[in-house]
């Protein structure tokens, strides 16, 4: 039952159902985080395609690029995600766009490639220039019923009727929805002339109808059901609908009473209705969070609630890895909407079946709900079933999760529930569009949902009771107090006794181990002592009987009881290093030697630690459990009780190298490398002094190792005795061999001979250097170059300036020039040019305009755009006048010229029509229809004047009628340039 208390509240952060008390978030108080899930104040929107506080705030993927698309593709923003499609020209997903056709490609679906990415002769269903799927849905080309949906297909479109309707697509009547059976009844139709749909009605055994139905139900073509007054169709509540017919014996079989009044009655405005899905997927990987999230996300796409009711969704379960196959389960016949077999696909041996639960919800928002509210209540979680069950057959409930789209491939609904709880002595009345607790009437007491008469001798003047009074035996005698009462009715006897009815009272006989006028007292046989229990053990009563437990030591169902020997058996507790002994009244404990405790717990002893062992000091103790061992240490020979120190140098078993020195040491010995040798002792290398840098050879000479030391001899160009050498300098001796325009440089050991600059040689010979014919000068690319002896000279050339290593051009178009204010002037290399700009001709110093007035140049000729709009024969007439012809577009490049001049126009008239012979297209020029023609549509007759029109962003033409009034395009030769 829903219960409503009158405490404060607190607004969820986010909207959505409001918090009652303490309860910031609870399953009935959830915050409305539409797209994403509760996280502290907010929601977290990761993975969901909305952002902000809320989740409520759509990401525009396009404009932040962020998107997928291809390069070649556009990127179109969608409520959650984005949408992308590849441009003309180019076909692909949209992520991937691969050029349409290019020379003898062939194009898709039939078309020719006419011009590079342009296809034509496309099959029925699609268009120029990319063969493109035709949306006849968004033309309006569908031949669909009004009431029917259209939904486009590759090359064609599918006609549906609107829930509620049903036919062809093509042609759509209303549709007779048949109500739910009656609880505990079926219901049967058929069909009669006139009407769509002809039921009756009719309950099961033991069960009549709650209110007298109509005898037959009928709907009529424009879908609604008849008669009027009988409506909603009655349940079968069971024992309900007419008053006792005199005479009646209620003693054989229940009687039918009348129901109670509704004074005491309750509505209740809540409803709920568990639902399945079933998608198919080859693995089980996707987080369930992701999955709940997205359903919660295709639930939000259904339509709205109807007004006054709140819907809603929970109890959301996944299940993936199920078996999948084709199934007809028929324990839940009673419960489902639709007696059908479910299709579960398997599309192969690792696929799986992920199983979605969850729970539709429908709420009253009146404050005491009536019939008509619960029929309303019902009616929107009808219409959450259809429209889901419509969206599973369309193909459009589609999880997307983990990158990947998710086909709903099976749907199920059960029959709604209402949350309803009544009080004592009211029985819940469940109808076929609402359920109603209504109180029990008198002359009835209330048992199992049911109210049944009370028995002869019995009498009940009040409603909503849950048992009868017996009659009094004198005075006046309340209604149905005419026979004598039947004291065992109400089986008054307890525990298993057995009533016996006498005139005017009764008796018990009750079962053992029971006692008492209506057998109500236990009998305790373990105080009274007749119980069965061995001596040794404990007697427990309990109601209608009694437990025998066998006490410590015995064993036993409690009825015998035998001693149990916890050594022999192993059921005692001493400690595994303890020793156990039986006695007569248990066992006793006592630890092993080597341990210490109380024989439940034995610990061991550490000799070593508490320094209890017998070791000598030159050995070592090691802890055994329960013991202990002596070892001598290594250096030393013994027991380990006596341990001698060993000489290992004097008996020669020592390990040191034959250039080491051995010292004995008390349990060892040490060994040291001689003088001249490094290492350990126990191995040792002769040390190289020259190698490892250790010798005293000056740097300047050259060292050689001998065994135990080294020897030292002075480097060339060196004097000394090898530890000190002195360089021998011979440019201040004047012993080189250099040139006189060379440079002596004395190096260690020796010289260096360089010619000096802007001369070239060895050092020893040197020769002038002509930087300038050699062009090793470093004169700038406008500057000319002089030898001079060992050097050269720059000069810039006219119309440069600068030092002649760097020379900057003068620029003459920055300064003075002589060019035209409607010409460009162009620096050159110590010059500069003068040309004319677009739409002006002459030679650059004088230039005129190539265009009339108000005419804009354009691709070698002039154009003009009406701002006002006539039809194709006003506007050649427009265009003469003005010396000037509607425009020429032969080809891609004026194309694109008129789209720059067009200021987004949606439809511009041009010179080109089909006036003449149908289909033979002329431009007003009077040439024929070249290769370029962006065609959007088909060329309908009476049809025969051209435009372009924009769609879509981009320009394409159409064939229209000549007496449509669009702007329009004149055209103009301009001027030509000398």
């Amino acid at each position: 039952m829903l219960t409503i208390q009158n405490r404060a509240t607190e607004a969820a952060t986010c909207g959505g159902r409001e918090c009652t008390g303490d309860n910031s978030e609870t399953s009935s108080c959830n915050r409305h985080c539409p797209h994403g899930s509760p996280n502290g104040p907010g929601c977290n929107c990761a993975g969901t395609g909305y952002d902000g506080t809320c989740c409520d705030n759509d990401i525009d993927e396009c404009a932040t690029g962020v998107h997928s698309c291809h390069q070649h593709a556009t990127c179109t923003n969608t409520v959650g995600s984005y949408r992308c499609t590849c441009n003309s020209g180019y076909t692909g997903d949209g992520r991937t766009c691969t050029a349409l056709c290019w020379g003898s490609t062939t194009c898709p679906r039939g078309g020719i490639c006419s011009s590079p990415n342009h296809c034509t002769s496309c099959n029925t269903g699609y268009e120029s220039p990319d063969c493109g799927n035709i949306d006849e849905c968004a033309t309006d080309t569908d031949n669909c019923h009004e009431d029917a949906s259209c939904t486009d297909t590759d090359g064609s479109f599918t006609c549906t009727c609107n829930d509620g309707y049903t036919g062809s697509g093509l042609h759509c009547a209303p549709e007779c929805i048949v109500p739910t059976p009656p609880l505990h009844g079926a219901v049967t139709c058929g069909v009669a002339e006139g009407f769509q749909k002809y039921c009756s009605l009719s309950c099961q055994d033991s069960h009549d109808f709650a209110i007298e139905p109509a005898d037959s139900y009928r709907c009529d073509l424009h879908a609604i059901w008849h008669p009027a007054e009988h409506l909603p169709w009655p349940d079968c509540s069971g024992k309900f609908g007419v008053q006792p017919t005199s005479g009646l014996n209620c003693r054989r079989r229940p009687c039918r009473v009348a129901f109670g009044s509704l004074s005491g009655s309750y509505r209740t405005g809540r409803a709920r209705q568990k639902n399945e899905l079933y998608y198919y997927n080859d693995s089980c990987a996707f987080n369930e969070e992701d999955i709940k999230r997205d359903l919660l996300r295709l639930y939000a796409t259904l339509g709205n609630c109807s007004a006054g009711i709140r819907c809603g969704i929970s109890d959301i379960d996944v299940t993936c890895g199920l078996n999948s196959r084709k199934r007809r389960d028929t324990s839940r016949d009673t419960e489902l909407r639709e007696h059908s077999v479910e299709f579960v696909v398997k599309r192969s041996a690792l696929g799986n079946t992920i199983k979605l639960e969850f729970v539709t919800e429908a709420e009253s928002l009146a404050e005491e709900p009536t019939a008509t509210d619960q029929s309303g209540v019902i009616g929107a979680l009808d219409n959450m079933y259809f429209e889901i069950r419509a969206r599973v057959a369309a193909r459009t409930f589609n999880l997307e999760v983990g990158g990947e789209s998710l086909e709903a491939k099976n749907y199920v609904g059960f029959l709604p529930t209402f949350d309803i709880h009544c009080e004592e002595g009211q029985i819940e009345r469940i109808e076929t569009f609402g359920a109603v607790c209504i109180n029990c009437p008198v002359r009835t007491y209330h048992q199992d949902n049911t109210c049944l008469p009370c028995p002869p001798g019995w009498y009940q003047d009040e409603e909503a009771q849950t048992e009868c009074k017996i009659c009094p035996s004198s005075g006046n005698l309340p209604e149905g107090c005419e026979e004598e009462p039947d004291h065992c009715y109400f089986n008054p006897c307890l525990n298993g006794g057995t009533c016996n009815d006498f005139v005017g009272f009764y008796n018990c006989t009750c079962p053992d181990s029971f006692t008492g006028s209506n057998c109500e007292e236990d009998v305790d046989e373990c105080a009274e002592g007749i119980d069965l229990c061995h001596e040794a053990a404990t007697c427990t009563n309990t109601h209608g009987g009694y437990n025998c437990t066998c006490g410590d030591r015995y064993t036993g169902d409690g009825y015998t009881c035998i001693g149990i020997d916890e050594c022999q058996d192993g059921t005692h507790t001493c400690d595994e290093h303890a020793t156990c002994a039986n006695t007569a009244v248990g066992y006793t404990c006592g630890c092993n030697q080597g341990y210490d405790g109380d024989g439940f717990t034995c610990a061991d002893i550490n000799e070593c630690d508490e320094e209890t062992d017998t070791c000598h000091e030159d050995a070592t103790c090691s802890n055994t459990p329960g013991s202990y061992t002596c070892v001598c240490n290594q250096g030393y020979l013994g027991d380990g009780n006596i341990c001698t120190d060993v000489n290992e140098c004097e008996e020669g078993t020592d390990t040191c190298d034959e250039q080491a020195t051995c010292t004995n040491t008390p349990g060892g010995y040490t060994c040291e490398c001689n003088d001249g040798y490094s290492g350990n002792g126990f191995t040792c290398t002769d040390i190289h002094e020259c190698d490892d840098g250790t010798h005293t050879c000056d740097e300047h000479a050259t060292c050689s190792n001998t065994p135990g030391g080294h020897t030292c001899v002075c480097n060339q160009g060196y004097d000394g005795d090898g530890f000190t050498c002195t360089e021998i300098n011979e440019c201040d001796k004047e012993t080189d061999t250099c040139h006189a325009d060379a440079t002596c440089s004395n190096t260690p050991g020796s010289y260096t001979c360089v010619c000096n600059q802007g001369y070239d040689g060895d050092g020893n010979t040197c020769t002038d250097d002509d930087e300038c014919a050699l062009q090793t000068d470093t004169c700038d690319e406008h500057a000319t170059c002089n030898n001079t002896p060992g050097d050269y000279t720059c000069a810039c050339l006219e119309g440069f300036s600068g030092d002649g290593y760097t020379c900057t051009d003068d620029d003459e178009c920055a300064q003075e020039s002589t060019c035209d204010e409607h010409a460009t002037c162009t620096n050159t290399p110590g010059s500069y040019s003068c040309a004319c700009n677009e739409g002006y001709t002459g030679n650059g110093n004088t230039c005129t305009e190539r265009c009339s007035s108000n005419f804009e140049f354009c691709n070698d000729a002039c154009y003009y755009l009406s701002p006002n709009r006539k039809t194709f024969l006003s506007a050649e007439s427009d265009c003469d006048r003005r010396e000037a012809k509607l425009a020429v577009v032969p080809d891609l490049a004026t194309h694109q010229c008129l789209i720059r001049i067009a200021k987004n126009k949606r439809y511009i008239w041009i010179g080109l029509s089909d006036r003449g012979p149908e289909g033979e297209f002329v431009w007003s020029n009077g040439a024929p229809l070249g290769s370029f023609h962006p065609w959007i549509g088909l060329n309908y007759p009476r049809t025969d004047c051209v435009a372009m029109i924009r769609r879509r962003g981009a320009y394409r033409w159409r064939v229209n009628r000549c007496k449509k009034r669009y702007n329009y395009f004149c055209q103009q030769t301009a001027a030509t340039n000398p």
